[in-house]
């Protein structure tokens, strides 16, 4: 990946055209792990257009591993007030439900293995989102 590649996406994200800095982060996505990338998809996780925010959260989480599933659980945590966060939310009770994801099983071990309060909250929302396919031994 070449630095004219990621500045052209990073430039790409801060289009004021949502349908540009949706398929921005689709295709930062699939330059990760690249943490310049990472960080901008976080921030986009906070878009305005609610079509950006799950792309966002989506590229994270399965392309990003672990770092990108951290980043949007802290997003979560951190938003619990926000009713705009249900899009992501409900985007990873889907990756779990219909793509097969371990998305519960990959929370609680980040949790686990010790992170902060923010990211404890945005898998307590999502356990308390997915119910009863929360168990947890899935």
């Amino acid at each position: 990946m070449t630095d004219d590649a990621v500045n052209s996406l990073l430039s790409a994200s801060w289009s004021t055209d949502w349908a540009a800095r949706e398929k921005a982060c689709v295709d930062m996505g699939a330059l990760l792990p690249n943490s310049t990338l990472e960080h901008r998809l976080a921030e986009l996780l906070r878009d305005p257009n609610l079509a950006v925010q799950p792309a966002a959260a989506e590229a994270l989480v399965t392309q990003g591993g672990r770092r990108g599933l951290t980043a949007v659980l802290r997003d979560l945590g951190e938003r619990l007030e926000d009713p705009d966060a249900d899009h992501i939310a409900y985007l990873l009770q889907e990756l779990q439900g219909l793509r097969d994801m371990p998305i519960l099983q990959d929370a609680r071990a980040i949790v686990a293995e010790g992170a902060d309060p923010s990211v404890r909250s945005g898998l307590a929302e999502l356990e308390q989102l997915f119910g009863h396919c929360a168990r947890k031994d899935k």
